[in-house]
């Protein structure tokens, strides 16, 4: 279409052009055929006129008259013109067309003025005698140096007209015929022209669409449009070369924020998204390809956000924050927004970095509600045992009984506190990689055999008794046999602990879909619904009397839940109150195991 379109304007134009200057050139030419065609016909007559001069002395000198009429008509209807001769003072005494007796005086006669008073004169006027234009030549006849009368040559007009038309229409046909023949040619150096751009065009659409431009027949010209071309081909190979460059470069950076754990945002000037990174994507819970152009609030729907990038946008300067997206858990995020800038140094959009601190918020929390724990634990013990200290050494004259009662508190307050930091000790080990560098492949079956002989005075002393299934085929765990026992004893321990005397406990252990399961039932004082997803947490009990009474920490079943994850496994918790708990412990079987099974 652009091809068609710019060579018929170009066609066009040149055609316009030749057409005005065809019409041109035919005006003036033919205007000037026509007067020279005047002029021609002029010197005709006056040259006709003095044809017939020295015939026509003798008679306007006085001469005999017989026979010139005749003479004079038949030399007129001879060449075609009218011949007329006219005494000086204006007397018709012959004429080729007419009889000089019907014929008025002449001497008024503008031609005739004309030749009597310059000897020669050329008039065109109407012709009252016959009725129509006529053209002129007047000749002045002397004798002696005197003027003896005029003779007159004319033509009719409409003769004239005719000649002067078919000159015309000569020059026409001509000029028609060189204007076709000048299309023709145009048409041709026209298409030399269009052809090439065209073929340059089609060449550039392929570049800008990744393929080759192939303008080899265009490239060989050895004029503009060949310099044009090879212009075109060896920007082609440029762009070509920068556009690899550039891909290359746009990999490398998909490539560096594909695998970038902080999420990326990148916005325009409009708060429109340029570009959401896969990280970004699973921190906002979103589809990247939903939101591909739409607005960040879209996105985030967090107001905040938008507020710190619209600030970044009309300051130009970095800015930072912590949202808290809305969810089950809800998350925490940290921002970080700086300006992207044009090379005029304009602010044109931002870039929003963003990092989940979620578990690092939770990680400070729990730090912090440990150390005030902790603090709060062992300030308890330690504040028993030196008031009792105190009431002792105060008391010199104390009675003996009431001593050893005392001294007796201290050994357990001291036992408490020995037991604690032996737990605290337990959990620090666990959480350190040092206990994943102790694992070996170990039977679960001989550390629940160990611990229930370990306890199994513990279970009758309380009245309570126990029923065991375990597996007659090896339970083989890869794990540190301590972090193992940890595992068992506490959840033991803890059931014995909140069962009331001739309750039952069941422990069991067995294989099952490629996981170690071990399992501790007990028809204890069981734990509500509420404090189910707590009953994990360090310090947390929910009997604290009994726990102290008994002597717990409240660091077991954190213990538990700790050792578990460290050996990739869950623990589970099926309760409710007043009736009993079943904690259930899975942990993957040892590679060897699981192949065996």
């Amino acid at each position: 279409m652009l091809r068609v379109r710019f060579l018929l304007r170009l066609y066009l134009a040149y055609a316009a052009v030749l057409a005005l200057s065809t019409i041109l050139v035919w005006v003036i030419c033919s205007r000037w055929f026509v007067d020279e065609a005047r002029d021609e016909i002029t010197r005709s007559l006056e040259a006709q006129a003095r044809l017939i001069q020295e015939a026509a002395l003798p008679v306007l000198e006085g001469g005999d008259q017989t026979g010139f009429q005749q003479r004079i008509a038949e030399l007129g209807a001879e060449v075609g013109t009218r011949f007329t001769i006219i005494r000086v003072d204006g007397t018709v005494i012959a004429d080729s067309d007419e009889s000089p007796s019907s014929m008025g005086n002449h001497r008024d006669r503008p031609e005739v003025i004309g030749a009597l008073e310059n000897g020669v004169a050329a008039y065109s006027r109407f012709s009252d005698t016959i009725g129509t234009e006529m053209m002129y030549a007047a000749l002045d006849v002397q004798s002696d140096g005197k003027s003896c009368g005029i003779v007159r040559a004319g033509i009719r007009l409409n003769a004239v007209d005719i000649r002067l038309g078919r000159l015309r229409n000569a020059l026409l046909i001509a000029a028609v015929g060189a204007t076709l023949l000048s299309l023709a040619v145009g048409y041709v150096f026209a298409r030399r022209v269009t052809v090439p751009i065209s073929e340059m065009t089609r060449a550039a659409e392929r570049v800008a669409a990744g393929g080759s431009a192939g303008m080899a027949i265009t490239q060989a010209r050895r004029d503009e449009i060949g310099d044009l071309s090879r212009a075109l081909a060896s920007m082609e190979t440029r762009l070509h070369d920068r556009l690899e460059l550039l891909q290359v470069e746009r990999h490398k950076l998909a490539a560096v924020l594909a695998g970038m754990v902080e999420g990326v945002v990148a916005v325009d000037d409009e708060q429109r998204i340029l570009h959401v990174n896969e990280a970004a994507a699973r921190m906002l819970s979103v589809e990247v390809r939903d939101y591909a152009g739409g607005s960040l609030f879209d996105l985030t729907r967090v107001p905040k956000v938008s507020d710190t990038v619209a600030t970044v946008l009309r300051t130009g300067t970095n800015a930072q924050d912590e949202v808290h997206l809305p969810g089950s858990p809800p998350r925490i995020l940290q921002l970080h927004a700086s300006p992207l800038r044009d090379v005029g140094n304009q602010v044109t959009g931002s870039v929003v970095v963003l990092h989940e601190v979620t578990e690092l918020r939770r990680l400070e929390t729990v730090r912090r509600d440990f150390v005030a724990n902790v603090s709060h634990e062992l300030k308890t013990p330690l504040a028993a045992i030196r008031g009792i200290l105190e009431t002792v050494d105060e008391d010199p004259q104390m009675p003996d009984e009431i001593r050893v009662n005392f001294l007796s508190k201290v050994r357990r307050q001291s036992q408490r506190l020995s037991a604690l930091v032996s737990d605290l000790l337990v959990l620090s080990r666990i959480e350190s990689d040092h206990a994943l560098d102790q694992r070996d492949i170990h039977d679960l079956r001989d550390v629940v055999g160990d611990s229930v002989t370990k306890y199994a005075d513990d279970v009758s002393g309380q009245g309570l008794t126990l029923e065991t299934d375990i597996s007659e085929h090896p339970v083989q765990v890869l794990s540190d046999e301590e972090t193992l026992r940890e595992i068992v004893d506490n959840l033991l321990t803890n059931a014995v602990r909140y069962t009331p005397s001739g309750g039952q406990l069941w422990l069991r252990v067995r294989s099952e879909s490629g996981s170690a399961v071990f399992e501790m039932e007990d028809t204890g004082i069981g734990i509500e619904p509420s404090e189910q997803d707590r009953i994990f947490e360090r310090f947390y009990t929910v009997d604290k009397a009994r726990s102290r009474e008994k002597g717990g920490t409240g660091l077991g079943l954190a213990i538990v839940k700790h050792a578990t994850e460290s050996m990739g496994g869950q623990i589970f918790l099926e309760s409710q109150p007043g009736r009993g708990s079943t904690f259930r412990v899975r942990i993957p079987l040892a590679p060897e195991r699981r192949c065996g099974v």
